[in-house]
């Protein structure tokens, strides 16, 4: 299965998921993904340094355990955003592999 396919399910099932639990079709709308790639890895494995292709902003944020263990400057990643930007969360390697 190719990655872009599996990126299609995951945000499918996300979107099913988000519904179904809050009981509100739009809350479908407020959970959002993108890939990334890795700028900076701090030490203490915490946090992620990302930035998204085409676009000159450099994000700090909060990542999955096994994300920043799998994680290296230069590799994709897959950046969960549950209502605004100021939420997300690195969830995993550009394939999810890490999960």
């Amino acid at each position: 299965m190719s990655v872009n396919r599996e990126m299609a399910e995951l945000a499918g099932n996300l979107a099913r998921y988000a519904a179904r639990t809050t009981g509100k079709e739009e809350a479908a709308l407020r959970l959002s993904f993108f890939m990334a790639v890795v700028t900076e890895k701090p030490a203490g494995g915490t946090s992620l340094s990302v930035q998204r292709p085409f676009d000159s902003t450099i994000l700090t944020l909060p990542c999955v355990g096994s994300a920043y263990a799998a994680l290296s400057v230069g590799d994709s990643c897959f950046v969960l955003v549950p209502g605004s930007v100021s939420n997300a969360i690195v969830l995993g390697t550009g394939n999810l592999s890490n999960l």
